[in-house]
């Protein structure tokens, strides 16, 4: 029958001791070198991110400043519709025809847009204050 010999005595010689001191660093340099890179990648992500919204901040700036699709076609229509714009009104199918149509079947009134505003006023404080 075989012992296990027990090695619970066995003293750590120094090169044991300089070998668990050096995985020991190693370890915390892998550390600090992922520390490092992601340091790096987040301040080029935020180098990044800015140029991008400084980019497109002009671009943003005019889009609003155009307004809605909606609105820009209706000045088309009134200038077209006001002789400054020419169009042949007779011509049936045109565009044009389709938005007179479209505007002599359902007229708005001519303060419309303060009516919506109004409504929608009315709307967000009956919902903030639950009224009933």
């Amino acid at each position: 029958m075989k012992f296990q010999k027990d090695n619970v005595n066995v003293a750590l010689t120094q090169e044991m001791k300089d070998a668990a001191i050096k995985a020991e660093e190693d370890r915390i340099n892998a550390i600090r070198e992922k520390e490092e890179k992601e340091e790096k990648y987040r301040a080029r992500l935020f180098e990044l991110e800015v140029d991008y919204h400084q980019k497109i901040e002009a671009f943003e700036r005019r889009e609003y400043a155009y307004g809605p699709i909606a609105v820009q076609l209706d000045m088309l229509w009134h200038d077209m519709d006001n002789g400054i714009i020419k169009v042949d009104k007779k011509k049936k199918g045109s565009w044009y025809e389709h938005i007179k149509q479209i505007k002599d079947e359902f007229p708005l009134s001519e303060n419309w847009k303060e009516e919506i505003e109004e409504a929608h006023k009315k709307l967000v404080q009956f919902k903030a204050n639950r009224d009933i």
